[in-house]
């Protein structure tokens, strides 16, 4: 095995470790600090808002990725990220000052916005070309695990002692110790051509139009799949418009539904898991094209779309539950499938053309 090789394993490895204890640590502490919020006897909209102050964090730093990660280096960048949700975990446990809170839960997400593109970017640049789709799926399966592992951890510990707040500390500690076995990393090859910042994300978004997401059932599968593809680019694109239109039939079955309540959990099944199948097909295609900054911009546009689609869609949906469970909100939603179906095939014949 040669170094470079063995680099790129080193640091796979080191970004699934400190993924898994991070995020697993994250997902505990979040339920964690509403617990600790409704003890404060706070009202539920603030409690909302805590939660809420999280992506506003994500929104923030995404745009900016590129820039921070190019003025520190990825690693250093990485280790800023990682550190910071440790600082503010020891924050939230030595103060009960609510303003502080919100301070500090401002910056964890401001971290876990950074993180989630250089991890991601991390493992594209790691991955072996003809197994970055197996490598990208398991680390998405990975990551949905990890929302299970945190409440879970929590409903073991309690939330009466201190053990609670020591085992976040403990996950992301661990996390963070992880993350500085990521090997040394070559300068990027396009820090003097890629543009960076707002304009490098808009850049970004020209070159990859369709981001869709969801959960993580399909990823390991689909990933491995389009890698056996003669073609991979192909394959994926391929693999991306057959989930989409998957996600649109079982869509239109929705306003069932109401009716038959025993279709959600098919339904909902169906969706998560070609969810998952079209973010892991879309972190390998932009991992395929691009490196370096470019890199680092692509899934700063992941990350934007994830962020931005949570945000619009919770609320959205919320509305239209309440007003037209039967017909507003399914409408809505084959709306949603059919501009993602209708935009891969624009996207096909743009490709075509050329």
């Amino acid at each position: 095995m040669n170094s470079s090789a063995a680099g790129s394993r080193i640091g796979l490895l080191s970004v699934f470790g400190s993924t898994l204890f991070q995020l697993s640590g994250v997902f505990m502490l979040s339920p964690l600090m509403l617990l600790m919020l409704k003890k404060a006897e706070v009202s539920t909209t603030v409690a909302g808002l805590f939660a809420a102050t999280t992506w506003l964090g994500v929104l923030i730093v995404t745009p900016f990725a590129s820039v921070i990660t190019q003025r520190l280096g990825r690693r250093q960048t990485m280790w800023l990220a990682s550190s910071m949700p440790l600082v503010a975990a020891l924050g939230f446990f030595t103060t009960n000052t609510l303003w502080l809170w919100f301070v500090l839960e401002l910056m964890a997400g401001i971290a876990g916005g950074l993180r989630w593109v250089l991890a991601e970017a991390f493992i594209a640049e790691f991955a072996p070309p003809r197994q970055m789709g197996r490598y990208i799926g398991i680390y998405a399966t990975m990551v949905g695990m990890t929302f299970v592992i945190g409440p879970t951890l929590l409903a073991w510990a309690g939330t009466d002692s201190n053990t609670a707040l020591w085992l976040v500390v403990t996950l992301l500690s661990l996390g963070l110790a992880w993350t500085a076995l990521i090997p040394v990393l070559p300068p990027d090859h396009d820090q003097h051509t890629t543009r960076i910042g707002l304009h490098g994300l808009w850049q970004a978004v020209l070159a990859h139009p369709v981001i869709i997401l969801g959960g993580t059932l399909l990823a390991i599968p689909s990933g491995m799949l389009a890698d056996r593809f003669a073609s991979p680019a192909q394959g994926r694109r391929l693999m991306m418009r057959a989930f989409t239109g998957l996600i649109l039939l079982v869509t239109l079955a929705s306003p069932f539904a109401v009716s038959h309540t025993a279709l959600v959990w098919p339904l909902a099944f169906v969706w998560g898991a070609a969810g998952g199948a079209l973010y892991t097909l879309s972190m390998t295609d932009i991992g395929a094209s691009n490196k370096g900054l470019a890199l680092i911009n692509s899934t700063a546009v992941l990350v934007l779309t994830y962020t931005l689609g949570g945000l619009s869609a919770s609320a959205a949906c919320g509305a239209l539950i309440d007003v037209s469970v039967g017909v507003g909100f399914p409408a809505l939603m084959v709306s949603v499938a059919v501009v993602g179906l209708l935009a891969l095939f624009k996207a096909k014949m743009a490709s075509s053309a050329y």
